[in-house]
């Protein structure tokens, strides 16, 4: 049987017994506190009670601050993981970054995913034209769309700490508590047209900026 609840509704959330639960968008305001004394995910996590020796508790959301649930759920994680993409020209293994690094003035630019034009660049071009691209960190080969997504197929998940591939992870600590960290530009669904247009959209927009930084990043 499969049991449906919501953030708003308490009385769908401590009424089953469950093995395997799934928390969706747990970062927004259904899942507050609000002004009930028990929060909704300590409520969903009673659920696991009766099989407590072996359940999974799974976790999803777009990110909004520091402050919230899932960026909270993430930093208590055991082991955090993030995705390396292998370059199919020098079959080199790597973490997809969009920022390169600061300038003298501590501003941050994009230095992986670039494209013609910089910031004067139409963003509606660059998205719906696909004109943009990753620039490998060994080889300096320059990736589309296609070539990113062979990328990620050839990669695998890497522990932030110790560089450990998840398989091992598991087999060496059997750990109980990961945390995976997953940005749009490894994603087949999302062009490297599309982020960088968001990008050039969102400057000198705060409120952009932050939708940027929290749905693509």
């Amino acid at each position: 049987p499969i049991y449906l609840g919501w953030g708003r509704s308490m009385a769908t959330i401590k009424n089953k017994p469950i093995k395997i639960g799934v928390a969706d968008e747990v970062d927004e305001p259904g899942f507050d506190a609000g002004s009930r004394e028990t929060g909704v995910l300590e409520m969903f996590d009673k659920r696991f009670t009766t099989h407590r020796s072996a359940y999974k508790f799974i976790k999803i959301s777009t990110p909004t601050l520091e402050t919230g649930n899932i960026w909270v759920a993430l930093e208590s994680s055991q082991f955090i993981f993030d995705f390396n993409v292998r370059c199919p020209l020098c079959d080199t293994l790597q973490l997809m970054q969009f920022y390169r690094g600061k300038d003298e003035a501590g501003e941050k630019h994009p230095g992986r995913i670039g494209w013609e034009g910089g910031l004067d660049a139409d963003p509606k071009d660059i998205k719906f034209n696909k004109k943009a691209w990753y620039v490998c960190q060994h080889c300096q080969g320059h990736w589309d769309d296609h070539v990113r997504n062979k990328a990620v197929r050839l990669g695998t998940w890497i522990d932030r700490e110790h560089g450990l591939t998840l398989d091992t992870c598991l087999e060496k600590f059997r750990p109980a508590v990961l945390g995976f960290h997953i940005p749009s530009w490894i994603s087949y669904f999302v062009s490297l047209g599309e982020i960088a247009a968001a990008y050039i959209q969102a400057q000198g927009n705060k409120l952009k900026l932050q939708e940027f930084l929290n749905q693509y990043c």
